[in-house]
Protein backbone atom coordinates (compact mmCIF):
# COMPACT_ATOMS: atom_id res chain seq x y z
CA UNK A 1 0.00 0.00 0.00
CA UNK A 2 1.30 3.09 -1.68
CA UNK A 3 0.83 6.50 0.31
CA UNK A 4 1.83 10.25 0.00
CA UNK A 5 3.97 10.14 3.13
CA UNK A 6 5.66 6.85 2.74
CA UNK A 7 5.05 2.94 2.60
CA UNK A 8 2.52 0.49 5.36
CA UNK A 9 4.21 -2.08 6.74
CA UNK A 10 0.84 -3.58 7.10
CA UNK A 11 -0.40 -2.15 9.98
CA UNK A 12 -0.44 1.59 11.26
CA UNK A 13 3.23 2.32 11.03
CA UNK A 14 3.87 3.84 8.14
CA UNK A 15 7.21 4.18 6.49
CA UNK A 16 9.26 6.17 4.13
CA UNK A 17 12.77 5.85 2.37
CA UNK A 18 14.76 6.75 5.82
CA UNK A 19 12.62 4.72 8.08
CA UNK A 20 14.90 1.76 8.49
CA UNK A 21 18.18 3.66 8.79
CA UNK A 22 17.10 6.00 11.47
CA UNK A 23 15.64 3.37 13.31
CA UNK A 24 18.94 1.11 13.09
CA UNK A 25 20.50 4.52 14.14
CA UNK A 26 18.23 4.86 17.01
CA UNK A 27 18.66 0.79 18.36
CA UNK A 28 22.54 1.25 17.58
CA UNK A 29 22.29 4.28 20.03
CA UNK A 30 21.00 2.46 22.96
CA UNK A 31 23.43 -0.38 22.40
CA UNK A 32 26.43 2.22 22.56
CA UNK A 33 24.18 3.89 25.63
CA UNK A 34 24.04 0.63 27.47
CA UNK A 35 28.05 -0.38 26.58
CA UNK A 36 28.97 2.76 28.25
CA UNK A 37 26.69 2.72 31.11
CA UNK A 38 27.58 -1.12 31.85
CA UNK A 39 30.93 -0.34 31.30
CA UNK A 40 31.53 2.46 34.28
CA UNK A 41 32.23 5.34 31.87
CA UNK A 42 28.62 6.57 32.77
CA UNK A 43 26.42 6.42 35.77
CA UNK A 44 23.32 6.64 32.84
CA UNK A 45 22.51 7.72 29.62
CA UNK A 46 19.69 9.36 27.72
CA UNK A 47 19.02 8.68 23.93
CA UNK A 48 16.53 11.30 22.56
CA UNK A 49 15.15 8.64 20.03
CA UNK A 50 11.60 7.92 18.84
CA UNK A 51 9.67 5.80 18.60
CA UNK A 52 11.00 3.54 21.98
CA UNK A 53 9.43 0.55 20.27
CA UNK A 54 7.32 -1.07 23.07
CA UNK A 55 4.80 -1.62 20.24
CA UNK A 56 6.45 -3.41 18.20
CA UNK A 57 6.30 -7.26 18.57
CA UNK A 58 9.39 -10.12 17.37
CA UNK A 59 8.24 -10.11 14.49
CA UNK A 60 5.99 -7.14 13.64
CA UNK A 61 6.00 -3.71 13.53
CA UNK A 62 3.19 -1.76 15.41
CA UNK A 63 1.85 1.51 16.57
CA UNK A 64 4.55 3.47 14.84
CA UNK A 65 7.31 1.00 16.19
CA UNK A 66 9.35 -0.73 13.41
CA UNK A 67 11.66 -2.30 16.06
CA UNK A 68 11.31 -3.33 19.85
CA UNK A 69 14.23 -1.32 21.00
CA UNK A 70 14.27 -1.71 24.40
CA UNK A 71 13.22 -5.23 24.42
CA UNK A 72 16.17 -5.45 21.99
CA UNK A 73 18.40 -3.54 24.43
CA UNK A 74 18.01 -6.20 27.30
CA UNK A 75 18.69 -9.35 25.46
CA UNK A 76 22.06 -7.51 24.67
CA UNK A 77 22.60 -6.19 28.52
CA UNK A 78 22.26 -9.89 29.87
CA UNK A 79 24.27 -11.50 26.50
CA UNK A 80 26.82 -9.06 26.03
CA UNK A 81 27.30 -7.34 29.54
CA UNK A 82 26.22 -10.53 32.41
CA UNK A 83 23.74 -8.53 33.72
CA UNK A 84 20.97 -11.38 34.61
CA UNK A 85 18.18 -8.76 36.25
CA UNK A 86 17.09 -6.26 34.20
CA UNK A 87 14.25 -3.85 34.44
CA UNK A 88 12.30 -1.41 31.88
CA UNK A 89 10.05 1.06 32.49
CA UNK A 90 7.72 2.30 30.27
CA UNK A 91 5.65 5.42 30.95
CA UNK A 92 3.72 6.35 27.61
CA UNK A 93 -0.12 7.27 27.33
CA UNK A 94 -0.43 3.84 25.63
CA UNK A 95 0.46 0.41 26.98
CA UNK A 96 3.98 -1.40 26.02
CA UNK A 97 2.41 -4.08 24.82
CA UNK A 98 5.49 -5.38 22.74
CA UNK A 99 7.94 -5.40 25.36
CA UNK A 100 5.29 -7.09 27.72
CA UNK A 101 4.96 -10.31 25.48
CA UNK A 102 8.70 -10.01 24.44
CA UNK A 103 9.41 -10.73 28.83
CA UNK A 104 5.71 -12.41 29.63
CA UNK A 105 7.41 -15.77 30.95
CA UNK A 106 10.86 -14.20 32.16
CA UNK A 107 11.32 -14.00 35.76
CA UNK A 108 15.03 -11.86 35.12
CA UNK A 109 12.89 -9.20 33.23
CA UNK A 110 10.59 -7.04 35.28
CA UNK A 111 8.48 -4.86 33.15
CA UNK A 112 6.53 -2.06 34.44
CA UNK A 113 4.61 -0.17 32.44
CA UNK A 114 2.32 2.91 33.85
CA UNK A 115 -0.44 4.43 31.07
CA UNK A 116 -4.06 5.29 30.23
CA UNK A 117 -6.67 2.42 30.14
CA UNK A 118 -8.63 2.16 28.09
CA UNK A 119 -6.67 3.35 24.77
CA UNK A 120 -4.51 1.66 22.20
CA UNK A 121 -3.52 -1.38 21.86
CA UNK A 122 -6.45 -2.72 24.97
CA UNK A 123 -3.47 -4.31 26.43
CA UNK A 124 -1.98 -3.40 30.09
CA UNK A 125 -4.80 -4.83 32.36
CA UNK A 126 -3.92 -4.79 35.92
CA UNK A 127 -4.55 -8.35 36.18
CA UNK A 128 -1.97 -9.07 33.44
CA UNK A 129 1.05 -9.81 35.61
CA UNK A 130 3.17 -12.27 33.54
CA UNK A 131 3.09 -16.35 32.91
CA UNK A 132 4.67 -19.37 34.02
CA UNK A 133 8.07 -18.78 34.82
CA UNK A 134 7.44 -14.99 34.89
CA UNK A 135 4.45 -14.68 36.98
CA UNK A 136 4.93 -11.64 38.76
CA UNK A 137 7.30 -10.29 36.77
CA UNK A 138 4.79 -7.82 35.05
CA UNK A 139 3.38 -4.64 36.75
CA UNK A 140 0.46 -2.82 34.83
CA UNK A 141 -0.40 0.66 36.24
CA UNK A 142 -3.58 1.67 34.49
CA UNK A 143 -5.00 5.35 34.41
CA UNK A 144 -8.67 6.61 33.26
CA UNK A 145 -9.03 9.34 31.37
CA UNK A 146 -8.30 12.58 33.36
CA UNK A 147 -6.35 11.23 35.92
CA UNK A 148 -4.85 14.26 37.64
CA UNK A 149 -1.08 14.73 37.65
CA UNK A 150 -0.72 14.31 41.36
CA UNK A 151 -2.89 10.79 41.87
CA UNK A 152 -0.05 9.18 38.71
CA UNK A 153 2.56 10.77 40.94
CA UNK A 154 1.29 8.84 44.06
CA UNK A 155 1.16 6.08 42.01
CA UNK A 156 4.25 6.11 40.61
CA UNK A 157 5.80 6.31 43.84
CA UNK A 158 4.03 4.09 46.12
CA UNK A 159 3.73 1.05 43.63
CA UNK A 160 6.29 1.66 40.19
CA UNK A 161 9.53 2.78 42.23
CA UNK A 162 8.81 0.38 45.02
CA UNK A 163 7.94 -2.36 42.93
CA UNK A 164 11.48 -1.48 41.17
CA UNK A 165 13.26 -1.38 44.25
CA UNK A 166 11.74 -4.58 45.17
CA UNK A 167 13.29 -6.41 42.17
CA UNK A 168 16.26 -4.75 42.62
CA UNK A 169 17.51 -4.81 38.93
CA UNK A 170 21.47 -4.93 37.91
CA UNK A 171 20.05 -2.33 35.03
CA UNK A 172 17.33 -0.11 34.33
CA UNK A 173 15.51 0.91 31.09
CA UNK A 174 13.34 3.40 30.80
CA UNK A 175 11.17 3.09 27.29
CA UNK A 176 9.98 7.11 27.96
CA UNK A 177 6.65 8.31 26.39
CA UNK A 178 6.20 11.63 26.00
CA UNK A 179 2.15 11.53 24.85
CA UNK A 180 0.67 12.02 27.96
CA UNK A 181 0.57 15.61 29.28
CA UNK A 182 -2.37 17.32 29.04
CA UNK A 183 -3.47 18.48 25.78
CA UNK A 184 -1.83 15.35 23.81
CA UNK A 185 -4.36 14.91 20.81
CA UNK A 186 -3.94 10.74 21.57
CA UNK A 187 -4.36 10.72 25.70
CA UNK A 188 -6.59 12.15 28.00
CA UNK A 189 -4.86 12.08 31.20
CA UNK A 190 -3.91 15.92 32.86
Amino acid sequence: MSTVSGRSTGGDTRISEGSYPAALRAVDAALTAADEVAGGLYPAAFCAMRPPGHHALPFQSMGFCLFATASILVRYIQEQHGLRRVAVLDWDVHHGNGTQHVFWEDPEVFFVSLHQHPLYPGSGLEDERGEGEGLGATLNLTFSPGTPEYAYLARFEEEAAAALRGFAPEFLIISAGFDAPRGDPLGGLR
